[in-house]
């Protein structure tokens, strides 16, 4: 079906219906997940032409430019640095099932660290004809180390104004409170915001329940409470999508639940190139690959997103299909390959 045309903003193709115009901004004050343990680590701040070092073991080091250009197919990409933060210890944030022994036997085989497990936070920005795409947003202002994506933006000189469309993978406060900055003013003035039905539904609802999020009740109360003033906040410029639907000519939707109930990853193709944009299906470049059954802490449905991580990673693994990830060492880009009985991470080398 060709792409439908909305007067004023971003077109948009579905299979099953089109549907109207809308999109807007979200909330400010990020929530980190706050365990015990969790320790923020601060990158350099943004400097287009600064000289890049060397990754350090066990990860990449935080980006001195906080932008990286590359390509699919035709479509300008821009991989988005928002900040950066470790969770101490490892265990049980991450593979809650296994004991401690058995996961520090997969990170030492990995080369991983076995104090703390480093998490990116890795937006990505589209070019594609007249469209300026954001997939998620980061985290908005607020806290050390991470609500970098506006302005690194600007450093690759795209500006918040230029932004028409922005897809929500879910609506944790690290991918989506960005689309708000100080004094909750809409970071992207001109864009649209699209979530998933089952999303929307999920977090506006009269009873949200996250059920094995690892949260006490008073943080999983915050999340809730901040998560409803932000879909009430965006409400006049709101597009609700579903899975299978394309966004203007080279984005799909693909359904990835457990992680959050309407949780969605994207696929981009141009041409013969295609990247999916993983979303939360992983957060460890170890954990979650070595033992996909493995799962996080935050997972509010944990036998979904195990089910949905298998798939994506049997579907990425088979086709040679190329990943951009959230959560994985700057910037987020590389390949999923079968290994043993699991999966490995293989970074795509890129130019330091």
């Amino acid at each position: 079906m060709a792409d439908v045309e909305v007067q004023g903003g971003l077109g948009f193709a579905s299979s099953r219906r089109t549907l109207l115009a809308a999109g807007a901004g979200l909330a400010g004050a990020a929530m980190l997940p706050r365990f015990a343990a969790a320790q923020p680590s601060k990158p350099a701040p943004s400097a287009p032409g600064a000289a890049k070092t060397l990754p350090a073991p066990g990860g990449a080091p935080a980006p001195k430019q906080g932008f990286h250009a590359f390509t699919i197919g035709s479509i300008q990409a821009m991989a988005i640095h928002d900040g950066a933060s470790s969770f101490a210890p490892v265990h049980p944030m991450f593979a809650p099932e296994a004991t401690v022994d058995e996961l520090n036997a997969v990170l030492r085989d990995h080369f991983h660290p076995l104090d703390k497990a480093p998490i990116e936070f890795n937006v990505l920005a589209l070019k594609m004809g007249a469209e300026t795409i954001l997939i998620d947003t980061g985290f908005g202002p607020g806290q050390d180390g991470v609500g970098k994506t506006a302005d690194n933006l600007r450093a690759a000189g795209i500006s918040p104004e230029s932004v028409t469309g922005i897809v929500i993978t879910h609506a944790h406060g690290d991918h989506f409170h960005g689309l708000l900055g100080a004094n909750d003013s809409l970071t992207y003035p001109n864009a649209k915001v699209f979530v998933s039905r089952k999303e929307h539904d999920f977090w506006t609802g009269a009873t949200p329940d996250l059920g094995e999020t690892a949260l006490d009740a008073k943080t999983k109360g915050a999340w809730i409470a901040r998560g409803q003033a932000i879909f009430k906040k965006i409400q006049p410029n709101l597009q609700i999508v579903a899975p299978g639907d394309k966004l203007v000519s080279g984005l799909e939707l693909i359904d990835t639940s457990g992680h959050t109930p309407g949780h969605t990853s994207v696929i981009v193709t141009s041409g013969s190139e295609s990247v999916v944009v993983a979303g939360d299906i992983m957060h460890n470049r170890v954990a979650m690959l070595a033992n996909p059954r493995w799962t996080f802490s935050l997972d509010v449905n944990k036998k979904d997103a195990v089910k949905s991580r298998i798939a994506m990673f049997e579907r990425i693994a088979s086709e040679r299909l190329r990943v951009f990830a959230y959560h994985l060492p700057w910037p987020g880009l590389g390949n999923i390959r079968k290994q043993g009985a699991g999966f490995e991470w293989m970074i795509e080398p890129w130019a330091w």
